[in-house]
Order: C-alpha cells, then sequence, then structure tokens
C-alpha cells in the first residue's frame, strides 16, 4: 500500500470545506467541557488567595510555589480521576462525529455530535484498556531502572548521584519512545470502536495494532507535519483546536480508512473479526 500522506491531509480539508461550522462547535463543546472540569483540579491545588499572594514574588518563589507536592490532595487526584473519564467520553464521541463526516459530503449536524456520547460506556472502556496497556508496557521499564540504580547508590560512592542521573534520563527517554510507538499503534482504537457496535474493546485494539503494523513511521512523519499547529494550540491555551482538530481528525481517519481497507484486502484482518 501506498501511504500517501499528502492525498490524505488535502481530502480533509475538502471533506470539511463548507461544513466547518458544526465541526467548529463540536470542538468547542468539548473544550469548554475541559475547561470545566480542569477548574476543580486547579482551585483545590492553587486556592485564589495564594495565587494573588505570589504578585510580586521572584521567578524562584513562584517555581517553588507550583512545585509543591504537598498542594495534592486526595479530591484532586479524584477529580482528576473523573476528568480523564470524561475525556475518554469526549474522545469517542468526536471519533463518532468525524467518522460520519468521512461517510458523506452531505452536512452533519451538531446533534449528530451529542448523539456520540450515547457510547460513553464504550469509550470508557477503550481509555481504561488503553491506560491498562501503557502501564503494562511502562511496569518493566520502572521495575528495571529500580533494580539498576539500587547497585548504583550501593557500589558507585561518589558518583552514585550522577550515574543514577544519566541512567533516569535514558530511562525517561525510552519511556517517551515507548509512549509514542504505543500510541501510534493504538491511534485507531477509538475509530474502531466508534464504527463497529458490535466490536469488543480488546479486539479492537488488537486490530489497530494490526492495521497500523508497517506504517507506523509514515503515521508519525505526518504528526510531525502538523508540529506547528500543535504548538499554535500550546501558545493559543488550546483555543487554536476550534481550527486545528477537525483537521488532523479528518487526516488521521482518512489514515484509518485507508489502512482498515489495506487490511481487508491483503488478509491481514477479515471481515468478521470487526463484528466480534
Amino acid at each position: 500500500m501506498f501511504f500517501d500522506r499528502v492525498k490524505y491531509k488535502q481530502f480533509a480539508q475538502k471533506q470539511l470545506q463548507g461544513r466547518w461550522q458544526n465541526a467548529l462547535i463540536s470542538v468547542l463543546i468539548v473544550f469548554v467541557i475541559s475547561l470545566i472540569f480542569s477548574i476543580p483540579q486547579n482551585r483545590m491545588q492553587y486556592s485564589w488567595e495564594e495565587l494573588l499572594s505570589l504578585k510580586g514574588a521572584s521567578f524562584d518563589e513562584i517555581m517553588a510555589y507550583f512545585s509543591n507536592s504537598d498542594l495534592a490532595s486526595p479530591i484532586k487526584n479524584i477529580l482528576a480521576i473523573i476528568s480523564t473519564l470524561v475525556s475518554f467520553i469526549t474522545e469517542i464521541a468526536l471519533a463518532s462525529f468525524f467518522l460520519n463526516y468521512s461517510r458523506s459530503p452531505e452536512p452533519v449536524s451538531v446533534k449528530t455530535f451529542l448523539e456520540g456520547f450515547n457510547k460513553w460506556g464504550r469509550g470508557i472502556l477503550a481509555g481504561l484498556w488503553q491506560v491498562l496497556w501503557y502501564v503494562v508496557w511502562m511496569l518493566p521499564v520502572f521495575l528495571v531502572l529500580m533494580f539498576v540504580l539500587v547497585p548504583v547508590f550501593l557500589f558507585a560512592g561518589e558518583n552514585a548521584e550522577f550515574v543514577s542521573l544519566i541512567i533516569t534520563d535514558i530511562s525517561l527517554i525510552l519511556i517517551f519512545v515507548i509512549m509514542i510507538i504505543k500510541s501510534i499503534e493504538y491511534s485507531h482504537h477509538y475509530y474502531l470502536v466508534a464504527e463497529f457496535g458490535e466490536l469488543g474493546i480488546c479486539r479492537a485494539l488488537k486490530i489497530s495494532k494490526i492495521i497500523t503494523a508497517g506504517h507506523r513511521m509514515e503515521i508519525f512523519v505526518t504528526h510531525l507535519t502538523f508540529l506547528h499547529l500543535y504548538l499554535l494550540e500550546m501558545i493559543t491555551f488550546g483555543l487554536a483546536q476550534l481550527y486545528v482538530r477537525p483537521y488532523t481528525t479528518m487526516t488521521f481517519i482518512n489514515i484509518y480508512h485507508a489502512l482498515l481497507k489495506d487490511a481487508l484486502e491483503n488478509g491481514k484482518i477479515k471481515p468478521e473479526d470487526l463484528t466480534e
């Protein structure tokens, strides 16, 4: 299969042409929901009175305040879990919505996006299943890190701190690389769960790994072509995603359709695999 990311991106723009309004509204709804659920967490961690007291403080004092681990609380952790679960729900709602964009040139209503919230249970299960596998892949790295660091502190003497710092940095780089690889492998999970209602959550993740095999570097490079847009999101505190997310999502949905079609045609998966 020839992976034509330029075609996928151009087609995404064409698919959105004349249909940007509802796409923007849907992404805006998700942005507002995310913002609403982030406010209680920040309020729990940093009170307004404490933040106001930082007026006139030095840069070092401000950084020391925000890095103070004592500000964390069990309630804040519970709120973070709730926020994560909500993000799983909004993720499948958006996946369902933009899959409709890819199926027909006809207008797609905001109602279609809202109907995607009916799949909230599958969205949560898909998100939790991914998180579980991220943990499974991270755990060996942490175990090896601890196994290596103990003898370092016992026998490295004066150089223990320096050596442990190098080992930790290498481990963090390894974790970062693993996370990128796995996020690409799992990138079609939500599309499969949203599109095929009878497809099991576990099988959907396996199929995502199968259809992305052999094209992961090409998917990664496609993400790199959007790097300037991702940076724009950061410097606009997420507001730019009103434009960025519809464009990038439609591009990756086009990739998903192409890879799924290729996998079916070449026998990597069978049609019945999508209904079990």
